[in-house]
């Protein structure tokens, strides 16, 4: 996503002693006011020597008897926005243009203020005017660029930016935002691998190959292909291929995202074919948030049992989102895996990333996660885990195993969570995440024998169980040339 627009990342980058620096007397406001004011060069000393209360006294001050004032007026409404009040930034710009009705100066400091909170509608209005004023034009058109490119319509946001270019050539932002869009809607290629060990035992292997390329910088459309293999401790590997063919879509006038994709797969075991699915459908809501809810319909292959007999699942996930271009990442979301048997297992997460570092180098964003999972249903049964390919009917010892897929029991986590970007060249990105859980918990399911005789059956008992699960993923990418990037990932 972009970045603020000028305004407000220098003054979140430099504070309020150098907002005085950002009042520019153009042509336009010297013609309405000579010369900076007395208030104005005071407000400014006083920002100098860190004073803000001061300064804004003064300023309100001095326009409660000179209202005209333009330029302690802008930097007053920068000066509150600064603060974080807006809504008081805003009644200070609305008072000037009464005043100053043909300003296009203070039209731009306001709309750049609106654009920044996001104020679309507002920021249209008071923006789409000033783009057929030539000395405003570069500017307006390269923020409404900005704000096009921030809710996701990347038509509009191209033309606009081309079209602040074209009025003016040295429009840095525009120019960087429009690379950014370029960048982001040129087509890929993913190569990916996994390697999973867990105590099944069952060792897995996964390669993946992904390409897509945009139609329209609104719709894109890929294919991938995913070959695994599944290896027991003892017993037969299995392996399975799929492949999916999918389109995504946005609507920038309606707000609303949708997915969908088809896929087959084949199984060196069971019912050697099968189908795969899913679609999403969101709606792109006010404060960078977007409400989604999909469905997926895949296999299950973390059991032994499952590599013996098929096991496919049907997902259905409502979540929130929240992706702020200033850095703030998360989701919170419910969802509902039905399994072939009617069993079904529940889950909540939510997750927070924060920005911690912003630089063109790199970013690194810190956060926390809370998940909880539980099953209706538990399908842990008597017997030795067996391997695929031996048979049989478990040994009937009071061991037990998973047949065929896990079910959690009161499942509970919280970890520490990390997402970092390093850029060691303007065509090289190295992605890193990952999590600890720093605590983690959940009812483990055992069988204890019977004393007697004959022995009784082995009965099934829950104990409180902790554990310490983590992830590390990693994605390296690369620009092959301007239309084509090329992305590893682990």
């Amino acid at each position: 996503m972009a970045s603020c627009s000028t305004i407000g990342r220098t003054i979140a980058t430099l504070g309020c002693t150098a907002l005085f620096a950002l009042v520019p007397f153009d042509g336009e406001l010297r013609a309405q006011t000579p010369s900076p004011s007395a208030a104005t060069a005071e407000a400014t000393r006083l920002l100098a020597d860190g004073d803000t209360a001061g300064a804004r006294r003064t300023l309100e001050t001095s326009l409660s008897e000179q209202p005209a004032d333009l330029d302690a007026r802008r930097l007053l409404a920068r000066l509150l926005y600064h603060a974080g009040d807006v809504d008081s930034a805003r009644a200070v710009y609305d008072a000037g243009l009464a005043l100053h009705p043909q300003s296009w100066s203070l039209r731009l400091d306001l709309g750049r203020l609106l654009v920044e909170t996001n104020a679309r509608r507002d920021a249209r209005a008071v923006l789409d005017p000033l783009t057929e004023i030539p000395a405003a034009r570069a500017e307006a058109e390269s923020l409404l660029g900005t704000l096009a490119y921030w809710s996701g319509d990347f038509t509009t946001a191209r033309a606009r930016f081309a079209a602040a270019l074209d009025a003016d050539p040295s429009q840095v932002d525009a120019r960087r935002q429009l690379t950014d869009i370029e960048a982001a809607s040129r087509p890929w290629i993913t190569v990916g691998a996994q390697f999973r060990r867990d105590d099944q035992p069952i060792t897995s292997g996964a390669g993946e190959l992904e390409a897509g390329w945009y139609a329209t910088p609104l719709w894109t459309v890929s294919a991938r292909v995913r070959p695994a293999r599944h290896a027991p401790e003892r017993g037969a590997a299995a392996t399975l291929a799929s492949a999916e063919v999918g389109m995504a879509h946005y609507a920038p006038r309606l707000r609303v995202e949708t997915e969908v994709a088809v896929g087959a797969l084949q199984r060196s075991f069971g019912a050697a074919s099968d189908w795969t699915g899913r679609a999403a459908l969101g709606v792109r809501l006010p404060g960078h948030v977007t409400a989604r809810v999909s469905g997926v319909r895949a296999p299950y292959l973390y059991t032994l049992a499952s590599l013996l007999t098929p096991v496919v699942t049907e997902t259905v996930t409502g979540a929130l989102r929240l992706d702020h271009p200033r850095g703030w990442l998360g989701e919170a979301a419910v969802q509902r895996e039905r399994y072939p048997d009617a069993n079904v297992v529940s889950t909540g997460y939510a997750w927070l990333l924060a920005p911690m570092v912003r630089a063109r180098r790199g970013d690194l964003q810190l956060g926390y996660s809370v998940a909880a999972q539980d099953a209706r249903e538990t399908r842990f049964v008597a017997g030795s885990s067996g391997t695929p390919g031996q048979g049989g009917p478990p040994s009937g010892d009071a061991g037990g195993r998973y047949a065929p897929y896990f079910t959690p029991e009161q499942l509970r986590t919280q970890s520490v969570i990390m997402a970092g970007v390093l850029r060691p060249s303007a065509r090289v990105e190295l992605r890193l995440g990952g999590s600890y859980a720093i605590a983690a918990s959940d009812e483990a399911p055992v069988f204890v024998a019977s004393p007697g005789i004959p022995p009784l059956s082995p009965v099934l008992t829950f104990v409180p169980r902790s554990f310490t699960p983590w992830d590390v993923r990693a994605g390296l990418s690369t620009a092959i040339s301007p239309a084509l990037g090329l992305t590893l990932t682990a």
